[in-house]
């Protein structure tokens, strides 16, 4: 069986071809033969860990971590050498994206690739440590999928703002917790769509918060008033976001792909989508 190092967790998924880029010399945290684990290497992994996180470490587990991998180096350190090499290139793509829904994106690939691969090898330390700052709420080890609290954040932040939109009071508050403490044992018999709703939930967020302000003041204040006509109250906003939170998708895609700017579409088409969305309960997670 082929071994994989420590750093392949996020290797896991095709990344476009990088450059390599010449090493310049450097201290080494640990030795063996003629395998080195440099600095560099270990702020590499933690720089991964913080990108899936969305936030810093602290140092006590940064020297975890650090002393984790000096373990795991000389467990393999030919194919732990080269495992870090390839997360290098990742690591110098990650810090060419400007775009915040690619980053999101790349995000919800890496992280079941890093958090069943971590499981997998029983890599209690990282595990602890995503735990700790971004617990995983439900999980489908068949299809590697997976649901963070992140991703329900940012689904409830997609809530509160169209809330807002429509003049109705949240319901974060008390539907929050209640969807949290149920969703481990309700996941498996929700629709593919409502999984998708909620493992998307961090990137879903991320594009409406940032095609929103890019569309003109016309449209966006032509969205509000569809909004106001189209939610008669807080229990139907979640269907209200998840169609707002669809149309970006789409548009950050157009952006992406043309290099224009693009629009929602006719608030006709927005309000069509969220009276089918609310006639339908398909969008509602229960």
């Amino acid at each position: 069986m082929t071994k994989v190092s420590f750093a392949f967790i996020c290797l896991l998924f095709a990344l476009e071809n990088l450059p390599l880029v010449a090493q310049t010399a450097e201290s080494a945290v640990t030795t063996a033969g003629n395998q080195r684990l440099t600095a560099t290497n270990v702020n590499d992994l933690v720089e991964l860990i913080e990108f899936l996180i969305g936030g810093k470490i602290s140092p006590d587990e940064k020297r975890a971590m650090t002393q984790f991998a000096i373990q795991e180096f000389h467990k393999d350190p030919a194919t732990e050498a080269n495992g870090y090499r390839d997360l290098n290139l990742t690591i110098q793509k990650l810090r060419r994206m400007q775009n915040p829904v690619e980053r999101a994106r790349l995000r919800q690939k890496l992280w079941p690739t890093v958090y069943f691969g971590a499981k997998e090898k029983k890599l209690a330390v990282l595990l602890d440590v995503l735990q700790r700052h971004s617990r995983v709420l439900a999980e489908d080890p068949a299809s590697k999928t997976l649901v963070t609290s992140h991703d329900v954040e940012a689904l409830f932040a997609s809530n509160d703002f169209v809330a807002q939109l429509a003049g109705r009071p949240s319901l974060s508050r008390e539907q929050k917790p209640d969807l949290v403490a149920r969703l481990p044992k309700i996941y498996s018999a929700l629709s593919a769509q409502q999984k998708e709703f909620l493992r998307y939930g961090d990137l879903r967020w991320t594009a409406l918060r940032t095609v929103w302000p890019r569309l003109s003041e016309q449209r966006r204040q032509g969205l509000a008033a569809v909004m106001k006509e189209t939610v008669k109250n807080p229990q139907q906003v979640p269907e209200a976001a998840r169609v707002l939170e669809t149309r970006a998708m789409m548009i950050d895609f157009q952006m992406y792909i043309s290099r224009t700017t693009a629009e929602f579409g006719e608030e006709s088409l927005v309000k069509s989508a969220v009276l089918d969305a609310l006639s339908n309960g398909k969008h509602k997670i229960q």
